[in-house]
């Protein structure tokens, strides 16, 4: 081989092996910044995941803030039930006192039928002892006795009958009472029913937005991942066709050499 041939291929050695250089120069430097943005890549993915954490977290505990306001609803609605329940035995009491104010009644409108037989029975003995001095003069014992009796059943009857107009004041007194429990126990009642439909109306929606929200959250990371995927794809060609490019221009070194 000539000297000058010996020069030309010093030369392209020399050039051969400053293009390795250069070619293992930019791959160090391709796979320094693969590898920052694979670190890159890396810190995104572990902040969407604390993100995905975290609102995982924020949705257990909103959905156990929402089985919690569920519990309170059954209790009120428990409540609810006693309260109902508690109203239809005020109506049954309601309907013992009718009855029992009834029974008063009839007790009074036959006492007074008696007060006016004794006043009749009164008047009558005294018209016969005006008319019958004489025979009534005769039975005045019996007349006098008979008089007390009647006074002391007159008098025994006034009582009756002021028990009885105490215990009918004291009837109406509890039956309007007992109305206006009845008035305050079913306006709560609506009121109550009222605000549990609302509640349960909030939380059916809360949840509705919840599962919402849950679905699109799951659809962007589904898609994040295709895009990792993707980028992975890439990455590992173009580091094969790294390795490629450096096994050739190595086998073409050898075969200069």
């Amino acid at each position: 081989m000539s000297v000058p041939e010996l020069a030309a291929l010093t030369n392209d050695r020399e050039r051969i092996q400053h293009e390795i250089e250069r070619l293992n120069a930019e791959f160090e430097h391709a796979r320094l910044e693969e590898k920052i943005r694979e670190d890159h890549r890396k810190q995104e993915l572990d902040a969407l995941q604390a993100n995905v954490t975290k609102r995982e977290e924020k949705l257990d505990k909103i959905l156990k803030k929402e089985r919690e306001k569920i519990t309170l609803i059954d209790e009120d609605e428990r409540k609810l039930e006693k309260i109902d329940v508690q109203i239809d035995r005020d109506k049954k009491s309601l309907a013992r006192f009718d009855q029992q104010r009834d029974r008063d009644a009839e007790m009074l409108r036959t006492v007074t039928e008696n007060l006016q037989r004794a006043f009749y029975t009164n008047d009558s003995i005294s018209t016969d002892m005006k008319r019958e001095t004489e025979k009534l003069q005769k039975e005045e014992d019996g007349m006098r006795a008979t008089m007390d009796s009647l006074r002391r059943q007159i008098h025994e009857e006034s009582t009756i009958i002021a028990m009885l107009d105490k215990h009918l004041d004291s009837d109406q007194r509890e039956f309007d009472s007992l109305n206006e429990a009845e008035t305050i126990r079913a306006t709560e009642a609506e009121r109550v029913a009222t605000e549990l439909q609302t509640k349960v109306d909030t939380l059916t929606d809360n949840v509705t937005n919840l599962e919402t929200n849950d679905v699109k959250t799951k659809e962007s990371l589904g898609s994040l991942k295709h895009n990792l995927l993707d980028v992975n794809e890439n990455y590992v060609k173009d580091k094969d066709q790294l390795v490629q490019a450096k096994t050739s221009i190595s086998s073409q070194h050898e075969q200069a050499s």
